[in-house]
């Protein structure tokens, strides 16, 4: 009987995007520490890149926030450092019966297939995947730009520094990676 009212559910659900009353999505949980969100940010680009809803669930730091060791708090930042970005969060509903019939988990570094790049809403991906190099290289010179209207003085100084400078960055790591040799 479950797994009929799960199947009738589903259907449900697949009527109404056929009949365009709903639109599939792509869910993406955002998770860790602002690389990781920046990261699972351009997974989003490469979707509606394809035309797809994208949408992303931040419950994570609801439930989790912290770091590997449990020390340091991880809060949702993207939109803090990238205000302009285009940022829609997945209703709670809806997640839930994404998590529920959509969900697909990455399992990098075990997997390094790139076959989530060819999914079809309606999917949630969570966990780790694969990335093409085209990520970096075409997605994030365009959504990653530093707006400098929103700087105040002392970061707009700092920014002509780096800018008028040869420069480089350094991420310094505060979970996983940051132990003593």
């Amino acid at each position: 009987m479950k797994k009929s009212l799960k199947a009738f559910v589903r259907g449900v659900y697949e009527l109404l995007v056929s009949l365009n009353i709903c639109k599939a999505q792509i869910v993406i949980r955002v998770d860790g520490g602002i690389c990781s969100q920046m990261r699972q940010y351009l997974w989003g680009c490469v979707f509606k890149s394809k035309g797809y809803k994208v949408t992303f669930d931040l419950t994570w730091f609801e439930d989790f926030g912290m770091d590997m060791n449990n020390r340091d708090v991880r809060n949702f930042d993207l939109l803090k450092a990238f205000p302009q970005l285009e940022f829609n969060e997945v209703n709670g509903f809806l997640l839930k019966f994404y998590r529920h019939f959509y969900n697909y988990q990455g399992r990098y570094p075990q997997s390094k297939d790139l076959n989530w790049i060819n999914l079809t809403p309606p999917k949630l991906l969570s966990g780790y995947f694969a990335e093409p190099e085209y990520l970096y290289s075409v997605f994030f010179p365009k959504t990653f730009k530093i707006h400098t209207e929103i700087l105040d003085e002392a970061n707009m100084q700092l920014y002509q520094g780096i800018e008028s400078a040869v420069s480089a960055a350094v991420h310094v790591r505060r979970g996983d990676l940051a132990v003593e040799l």
